[in-house]
């Protein structure tokens, strides 16, 4: 839409600490505020206000801002509002708008940053670290022997399972070797497919069998119907 404008804010990491009076102004009319954190970003301003007790209330959301390098999104478009009553006609407005950068790393103003911050005086993460720690949480995990023991255990159980299967069935599994949680689901269903013909079986057994007295005794007294 051309009558739509939206730019990208964000206090640079070399920003000045101090700021003049006329900024804070500027800022309750255009600055960002905390009510569109994301629930990570909101644990971080908790902290925040907790640990700056001593701060001017006015102040604390645009050092948060300042200290963090939080990011934000301001735009403002032009609309036709009814000021003036009747018979004035409507009047030219603009509107203004702020929204939270998606692509901003909420873990950056989080509780942990915040905490570390206000005990040592300088961030935990940072524009220029935060992917060190990111790729910290995903590396590999060793199997330890206990994890091996288990996946031999149940391998040896698989391969127990399976030795009553036919052909047809052992040549489908094998095809699924590459997909060990599919296969592990059609080798249940066939287990479980032979343990019902199983139990027809027994059912069927025990159906041919003479009655015994006691089976022809009615359940349920005639009398109480």
């Amino acid at each position: 839409m051309p009558n739509v404008h939206s730019w990208f804010f964000n206090l640079h990491e070399q920003c000045s600490n101090t700021f003049p009076v006329w900024f804070f102004h500027w800022w309750t009319m255009f600055g960002c505020t905390p009510v569109i954190f994301p629930m990570e970003a909101h644990e971080g301003w908790d902290h925040w206000l907790k640990a700056t007790l001593t701060m001017e209330p006015y102040m604390k959301d645009v050092h948060f801002f300042r200290q963090f390098c939080v990011a934000w999104i301001f735009s403002w478009e032009y609309r036709l509002q009814s000021f003036l009553p009747h018979p004035y006609p409507l009047s030219l407005v603009r509107v203004y708008k702020i929204k939270w950068w998606p692509e901003f790393k909420a873990q950056l103003c989080g509780k942990e940053n915040v905490e570390y911050f206000c005990k040592n005086g300088k961030r935990k993460f940072t524009l220029h670290n935060l992917h060190l720690f990111v790729k910290a949480k995903v590396a590999p995990v060793t199997p330890t022997k206990k994890d091996v023991k288990r996946e031999k255990s149940s391998s040896s159980s698989t391969k127990t399972k399976t030795k009553g299967l036919s052909q047809k069935e052992r040549d489908l599994l094998e095809y699924l070797k590459d997909d060990p949680s599919m296969k592990q689901i059609v080798l249940q269903k066939i287990l479980d497919k032979q343990g019902n013909l199983d139990d027809d079986t027994v059912s069927s057994a025990a159906s041919s069998s003479p009655p015994k007295p006691e089976d022809l005794q009615d359940s349920q007294d005639p009398y109480e119907l």
